[in-house]
């Protein structure tokens, strides 16, 4: 009986809500892989808007998405710098989708490859 009741902090609203923030990184990721392929101007304007808001959120927080860092609290109460933990949504994305431990330093290559081809690709469709 014990197995089938929810975790405690599960019925958090904080819990909750870290999962929605989860979600919407999912879907930012998503449309960074996906956008540039759209055939609208405006998905276009917003992935290369988005990518260069991304790209100056990285170098501020030296490279912690604040998405990341929102969730984290959300769900911990701290940040994954201010407790010692050094987490990377991409790499724990990329884990749960293969199964395999992908370390920090490739997470943030796949990142940075995906983010500026999206970005160099969408400019190149909006000049033609």
């Amino acid at each position: 009986m014990a197995l089938l009741a929810p975790p405690p902090r599960a019925l958090s609203w904080r819990f909750r809500a870290s999962l929605v923030v989860r979600a919407v990184h999912v879907g930012v990721v998503v449309f960074f892989m996906l956008g540039w392929m759209a055939p609208w101007r405006g998905a276009l304007w917003a992935v290369l808007v988005g990518a260069l808001l991304t790209q100056l959120n990285w170098w501020v927080t030296h490279n912690r998405c604040v998405l990341t860092m929102l969730e984290e609290w959300l769900r911990d109460g701290s940040t994954a710098a201010s407790s010692g933990r050094d987490t990377n949504f991409v790499a724990r994305l990329m884990t749960s989708l293969t199964g395999r431990v992908f370390p920090n330093w490739l997470a943030h290559v796949v990142a940075y490859v995906v983010l500026w081809f999206a970005l160099i690709v969408s400019a190149v469709r909006l000049l033609t």
